[in-house]
């Protein structure tokens, strides 16, 4: 079976299930095989989702929850993804809960964003989050 990997505007008309061609075009490239979803990708399209095509957080929770669901998605990291979409859910922002995540290979992740520090100690444990000093 043939797996295409994906580009945000794809991926964003897939979830979002807009009406029109492009959404046709993304529902019969699924349809007809595998799509691949790297987390860059899946990280701009929480974006969009969000702010272009003004989707509430519960909503696009919902449809990255969904999508993890659909055999023929391939996600990039998946288990990763899951994590930080729990967290997102929880009330960190989408992209700074995959950049802790995806740091699970190190041994701390370090900003200057204090709200970062406080959020993912309190939603996710895969890794120390210390404010920079």
């Amino acid at each position: 079976m043939k797996k295409t990997a994906v580009d945000t505007n794809i991926l964003a008309r897939l979830l979002a299930e807009e009406p029109g061609a492009e959404a046709r075009y993304a529902e019969a490239l699924l349809s007809s095989g595998r799509i691949y979803v790297s987390k860059s990708v899946l990280l701009e399209t929480e974006w969009v989702l969000r702010t272009a095509l003004k989707i509430k957080r519960q909503d696009v929770v919902r449809m990255m929850l969904s999508m993890l669901e659909i055999d023929r998605i391939d996600l990039e990291c998946a288990a990763q993804v899951a994590v930080a979409i729990a967290a997102f859910r929880q009330g960190m922002d989408f992209g700074d809960a995959l950049h802790v995540v995806s740091a699970s290979d190190a041994d701390g992740f370090v900003t200057f964003d204090r709200d970062l520090v406080k959020l993912a100690n309190r939603h996710m444990n895969e890794i120390s989050v210390e404010l920079a000093q």
